[in-house]
């Protein structure tokens, strides 16, 4: 009796192999040993915990489908604001289409159960809390539908792409997002000296709503603006671009031409570019990789260091030599900026908004203090050019809360990055230097540039995180021949 049943529990285990060869034997892949959070097989469908081939060609196929998704996001980012102000017609268009996109195949996955674990609840909580306040605002006349609706894209926009990678994250990806930067940021150089050399009314310096340049500092040099629609896009590329060329340097897979081509292409471009903030932002990750490769102390982490430090004194020293006019003129404006402006309250402006600007409870209307709100005909009595000022004046004690929220976790990346940087990888801990650097003295939601450049920063900052605990397996499936065997004795 126990010998037939164990005879049928064998049978069954061997006819619970999925697919039939030609010559009638089965064949079974073995699951990834990944973390039961991040990574593992949505569906086990079969006894002994086996995955069958289609499912996981299935898995597969998704998870490069969901890659050049998230790929053509971030070449978009780098490259629409070109389409918008150089191809007639197209700035509505393409204002809009890539969250929009990105958003549809994020709907699409959970309808299809696209999903690897539904871990976006925080997403879709607060896009309902802010539409609630959104709603009881329109009502209450404080804003209109249509500003509501930009309002709560640039809210929402920058933890879109974050919200996807959570819910599937995907081995290698962080690597081909980085690829795809670097390649922003080289196509960007030549453009930057054009149009720094330029006259600001050549049409190599139109922008979005304007034939010319908007920013000229002193002597006409152009503030360059590259393939984004406006500077602040160009001032956001470099830090991102930075991040980008080290992890690839730091990959063991990594392109070493490409990351190095990427840095000497950023460190040339921030020289030109006029901003000084860019110049903050590149010095925030600079300090971060600096530090991580003194706490993890070795030999080659130091010859890194000093390679790429002799890198970047070249790569200023040839932007002095060539585009002399253009340095001066960027040291004359900081020199005037330092003298007719307090230029840590201008660093920190946001950290001081939070504790001087007043705001009422609900609010006066999301997206009625943003940019959009202007370009829309919406009249405002003030502009609000400081991020966390504008999220205390559109949503009330909400953005009160969400700019203190804001301060803690930059503050926080920053103690981490000190107190975990030698444990971390080096590019999560760019990534975090490059959030904190934002969030304490940026923009996030102003424009989709700053909300774009949020939403690839975190996603990169999350995507090492995991490869480096190992939650994130990097192993393909293996399928395991013996069940051939194991299959044939029946």
């Amino acid at each position: 009796m126990n010998g037939r049943s164990q005879t049928r529990r064998e049978d069954t285990t061997t006819t619970a192999t999925l697919l039939a060869d030609g010559r009638g034997q089965k064949e079974a892949v073995e699951p990834r040993e990944e973390s039961p959070v991040y990574g593992s097989p949505r569906k086990r469908s079969q006894p002994g915990g086996l995955t069958s081939v289609n499912e996981v060609d299935s898995e597969a196929k998704v998870d490069r489908t969901l890659t050049l998704v998230i790929v053509l996001y971030v070449l978009l980012w780098g490259f629409d604001g070109a389409i918008r102000k150089w191809v007639p017609g197209t700035e509505a268009i393409f204002y809009v289409f890539r969250d929009a996109a990105l958003l549809a195949v994020f709907l699409l996955m959970h309808i299809k159960g696209g999903l690897r674990r539904r871990a976006t609840p925080w997403f879709w909580v607060f896009g309902f809390v802010l539409a609630l306040l959104a709603m009881v605002q329109i009502i209450a006349d404080l804003t209109s539908p249509i500003v509501a609706a930009v309002g709560l894209r640039s809210y929402l926009a920058p933890l879109l792409l974050l919200a996807v990678v959570v819910s599937r994250p995907i081995a290698g990806l962080a690597q081909r997002m980085s690829i795809a930067v670097c390649v922003v940021a080289i196509v960007n150089l030549p453009i930057t000296i054009a149009q720094v050399i330029s006259p600001k009314d050549s049409p190599i310096n139109g922008q979005v709503g304007s034939d010319a340049a908007y920013f000229v500092n002193p002597g006409g040099v152009v503030r360059a603006s590259g393939t984004f629609s406006a500077p602040a896009g160009h001032t956001l590329l470099m830090p991102l671009a930075l991040l980008a060329g080290l992890a690839l340097l730091e990959s063991r897979r990594g392109s070493k031409p490409l990351g190095g081509a990427t840095i000497v292409a950023t460190l040339v471009t921030t020289s030109l570019s006029g901003s000084r903030a860019a110049v903050v932002y590149c010095a925030f990750v600079a300090a971060a990789y600096v530090y991580v490769q003194i706490v993890k102390s070795s030999l080659r982490r130091l010859s890194t260091v000093i390679t790429i430090g002799a890198i970047t004194y070249a790569a200023i020293y040839l932007a002095f030599v060539l585009f002399p006019t253009v340095l001066d003129s960027f040291t004359r404006r900081v020199e005037t900026a330092g003298e007719s402006e307090d230029v840590n309250a201008r660093l920190f402006t946001g950290i001081a908004e939070v504790a001087s600007r007043p705001f009422t409870l609900l609010g006066q209307g999301v997206g009625a203090y943003g940019v959009t709100a202007a370009r829309l005909g919406v009249n405002v009595s003030e502009a609000v050019e400081s991020d966390m000022g504008r999220w205390l004046v559109e949503l009330g004690l909400l953005g009160f809360l969400m700019a203190l929220a804001r301060i803690a976790i930059g503050a926080l990346l920053v103690v981490a990055i000190l107190v975990r940087g030698r444990k971390w990888p080096v590019a999560q801990s760019l990534a975090a230097a490059a959030i904190a650097a934002v969030l304490l003295g940026g923009s996030v939601t102003q424009i989709p540039t700053s909300q774009g450049f949020f939403a690839i920063v975190a996603s990169m900052f999350v995507l090492h995180s995991l490869e480096g605990s190992g939650e994130l397996s990097t192993d393909p499936p293996r399928v395991n021949r013996n069940f051939r065997k194991r299959a044939s004795v029946r």
